[in-house]
């Protein structure tokens, strides 16, 4: 019976142990599934929280965007002019409403008489048969710095040179018992440049009715005919040295590196008057240009160097072509033909085969080849109008690149509005739509750029 007792006591205890270490064991298995719980609560706050982070952020940004774009006043007008002022590094855009803005190449503007600019520029307007009111580029009247007797004097004409702005007046003296014309060129500042009248030189008479001033480049001024002949003899002042010199000149001809040629005499002049090269040396008797020092001889298809007379190149196997415009002459806009006068470097060459079929190509000042010549339509086909790029080349309103040989299609030169100023090897124009437009050669990227104040 003892025995039985004894047995009983043990196997209670025994079941009261393991049912307190099945309660234990249930305790740290829902202990451990509270801590699971609150882990995953935390995880899923920090998710939440981060999401809310995320969410505000975008809110945020999309914020700061609007209000950027807000604060940008965007002109929403049509373009229709565009100037490049380099010593502003700006351009000046006009409206059709009116409106000029002074713009910079990310489209921050100003109007232009709110901004304070570098560049001395004149513009003129017309109020009459050669009679002219001068303003400054932010519209003043600043005729008054020129004429001071409007009675008797007249604004002949202003040139953007050089060297700043030019103005020529004439001014007619009448007395009893003489008349008298006098000639003077002020610069930007009303200061004078130069003064004559016809006591002096005769074409000064002349000035008031039947000639008038162009600029040949390089500080030289000519007064030539009204009638506009092709071949036009010239009256010239350089307004550096006060020299006075005349030849005789191919209409729209500029001096080039200190050259000019004077086709009727088969001479080469500089910009003191002086004769460098002439009849003597066998020069053609057709229009050339000279270009960075060199010149070709049509004779014999050979340039030369214009420093010494020697030799540069020598291309005597082929038979170039002229065109009734003459070779490379520089017209009132600026733009070049290109074809026989050196540019940035390279030169256009038109020339023939004994069939008369006609070619274009570019050489280098070696004389290499750098755009072996193609067939073209006609002797005036072919023009090549300077570098874009160290790599890129307009020829033929089309792109050359020099390291591919290929020719592709200008992209801006198709229903401009404006002819594209190019800067470091990016146009800017207004385009046929009236936007403000840049295309960058390099990378092939055209944009159209926002205006805004």
């Amino acid at each position: 019976m003892k025995k039985l007792l004894a047995c009983l006591v043990s196997f209670t205890l025994v079941m009261s142990f393991v049912a307190c270490g099945n309660k234990e064991n249930s305790k740290e298995k829902d202990s451990k599934k509270d801590i699971n719980t609150d882990n995953n609560i935390i995880e899923n706050e920090k998710k939440e929280k981060n999401d809310n982070d995320y969410i505000d952020t975008e809110s945020n940004y999309d914020e700061e965007i609007t209000q950027s774009t807000a604060s940008k006043n965007i002109i929403y007008d049509t373009f229709s002019d565009i100037k490049y002022l380099e010593d502003d590094d700006k351009f000046i855009l006009s409206t059709e409403s009116g409106n000029t803005y002074a713009v910079d190449k990310s489209g921050a503007a100003s109007y232009l008489s709110d901004v304070m600019l570098k560049s001395k520029m004149i513009t003129k307007i017309i109020n009459g048969t050669n009679n002219y009111s001068l303003y400054d580029i932010s519209g003043n009247d600043i005729s008054d710095k020129f004429i001071t007797d409007s009675d008797n004097e007249s604004i002949l004409y202003v040139f953007d040179t050089d060297n700043g702005a030019v103005v020529w007046t004439i001014k007619e003296e009448e007395t009893p018992t003489s008349s008298r014309c006098i000639l003077t060129a002020f610069d930007y500042d009303g200061n004078v440049l130069y003064s004559a009248d016809d006591e002096d030189y005769d074409f000064v008479k002349e000035c008031s009715d039947s000639l008038y001033p162009i600029y040949l480049g390089e500080n030289v001024f000519g007064f030539v005919s009204r009638d506009g002949y092709a071949h036009q003899h010239v009256c010239c002042i350089n307004l550096e040295t006060d020299e006075y010199f005349e030849f005789t000149m191919e209409d729209g001809d500029r001096f080039s590196k200190g050259y000019i040629v004077d086709p009727n005499k088969n001479s080469i002049i500089d910009t003191h008057g002086n004769t460098v090269f002439d009849d003597n040396n066998e020069l053609s008797g057709d229009i050339f240009n000279v270009g960075e020092g060199m010149f070709i001889n049509f004779y014999d298809s050979k340039f030369y160097n214009m420093n010494d007379l020697s030799l540069a190149i020598d291309l005597s196997e082929y038979s170039f072509v002229a065109t009734a415009t003459g070779f490379g002459n520089i017209d009132w806009e600026n733009t070049q033909d290109g074809a026989f006068e050196f540019i940035d470097g390279y030169c256009g060459l038109r020339m023939k085969n004994e069939n008369d079929t006609y070619f274009f190509g570019l050489i280098d000042k070696f004389g290499k080849w750098v755009m072996e010549p193609i067939e073209v339509d006609g002797f005036t086909s072919g023009s090549y109008n300077g570098k874009i790029t160290d790599n890129l080349l307009n020829v033929n309103d089309s792109i050359f690149n020099i390291s591919t040989k290929e020719i592709t299609e200008n992209p801006v030169n198709a229903k401009l509005m404006t002819k594209p100023t190019i800067i470091d090897g990016v146009a800017y124009f207004i385009d046929d739509n009236g936007y403000f437009c840049s295309y960058d050669y390099e990378t092939d990227e055209r944009k159209q750029i926002d205006v805004y104040l």
